[in-house]
């Protein structure tokens, strides 16, 4: 068999052992937000069945299925990954009492792509578990999570956890419809319809 042969043959084995290197393969998270026409958060009414006790159903159910993208993927501030959209609390906790450090929410815009078009995400709400959760005596978290006042809260412990939106990522949302009515300086009333984007669960593809 001549050189040139031998020479060939290990750069294949060399490359298939490159594909099983252990390492990860690449996420959604890594995506590009598709170059879809984009619509307002009103839009979303246009794609359900209509209002069911405030809240909109879709195909006969009470959540809409749909991907989540950002033109501007976030780094997590806990799990440092590249993320759509985030949100972190810190907060000390007894079994009576609750006691807030810190909330702080990721404000990127927002996208759900529905049947080809982006509809803007109103306000996001978390509905599920966080992604992630650890308790540290007060000074002890890691130095990128030192996010805690621990001089002015003054408790000797906190727990951190974060939520996380996948760029790319598929979930269940429940997608509530609220309005109000104020007063206009002319006397008139204006109308205000908000459209909140609750997520409940990832779905496993």
């Amino acid at each position: 068999m001549s050189e040139s042969l031998w020479s060939l043959i290990l750069l294949i084995v060399l490359a298939l052992a490159g594909c099983n290197d252990g390492s990860e393969p690449p996420t959604e998270a890594e995506g590009t937000m598709p170059d879809f026409e984009r619509l307002p958060s009103s839009a979303i009414e246009d794609y359900s069945d209509g209002e069911n006790y405030e809240h909109l159903t879709f195909d006969g159910e009470d959540f809409l299925i749909a991907r989540v993208w950002s033109s501007e993927p976030q780094q997590a501030p806990f799990t440092q990954g590249t993320c759509a959209y985030w949100w972190y609390e810190i907060a000390y906790q007894t079994p009576e009492v609750n006691y807030h450090i810190s909330t702080m929410i990721s404000k990127n815009d927002l996208w759900v792509e529905v049947d080809g078009k982006l509809i803007e995400i109103g306000q996001a709400k978390r509905g599920m578990p966080p992604r992630y959760r650890d308790t540290f005596a007060a000074g002890e978290e890691p130095e990128h999570m030192a996010l805690a006042d621990w001089d002015y809260c003054g408790h000797p412990e906190a727990t951190f956890q974060e939520w996380r939106l996948e760029q790319g990522g598929l979930y269940r949302i429940k997608v509530q419809v609220f309005g109000s009515a104020i007063e206009d300086p002319e006397g008139g009333v204006i109308y205000e319809t908000y459209h909140h984007f609750t997520f409940l669960s990832r779905v496993e593809e």
